[in-house]
């Protein structure tokens, strides 16, 4: 039992030694500053040799590209803020826009009208319930539940 008490010691010890970080220097650090400033003078060097782009080129490509960005996001923005001001005005005056077409979705099986903003336009009452199934041999072999499929919540207006 001593004898198992000092192994348990001994190696949780060990253990513990070995899990020790090791303390980095600035004097470990300067081979590494010393070889990264060379592979970036030697890529200043022969750039064009390697058929990349110059860091002027670089920082040229990312300047253009951060302009497009910025013009294509303002561009949308403002493309959205007219179609929220538009679908708002026809709301308050009550016209259904051409947008509003719905997209017809399959439901387990069943096709479903989905409207942008969850409208379901008058005279589309609810439609009967029929269990999934086929009929084969003479009778009819249900493959789903008999419950009807219902939305977890409903957007209320």
């Amino acid at each position: 039992m001593k004898t198992l008490f000092f192994v348990c010691v001994l190696l949780s010890g060990c253990i513990a030694a070995a899990a020790q970080s090791k303390v980095v220097t600035n004097t470990d650090l300067d081979k590494y500053r010393a070889e990264r400033e060379k592979a970036a003078a030697d890529y200043r060097s022969n750039y064009a040799k390697r058929g990349m782009p110059s860091p002027e080129e670089l920082a040229q490509r990312n300047e253009r590209d951060r302009k497009e960005s910025a013009e294509l996001s303002f561009k949308m923005r403002g493309e959205r803020l007219e179609r929220e001001r538009r679908e708002s005005e026809n709301r308050i005056i009550g016209v259904l826009p051409q947008e509003r077409i719905p997209e017809v979705v399959l439901v387990n099986g069943y096709q479903t009208y989905v409207y942008p903003d969850h409208y379901y336009p008058a005279g589309q009452g609810r439609r009967s319930f029929q269990q999934p199934g086929y009929f084969a041999g003479g009778q009819f072999w249900p493959t789903g539940s008999a419950t009807r499929v219902r939305p977890m919540w409903i957007r209320r207006r």
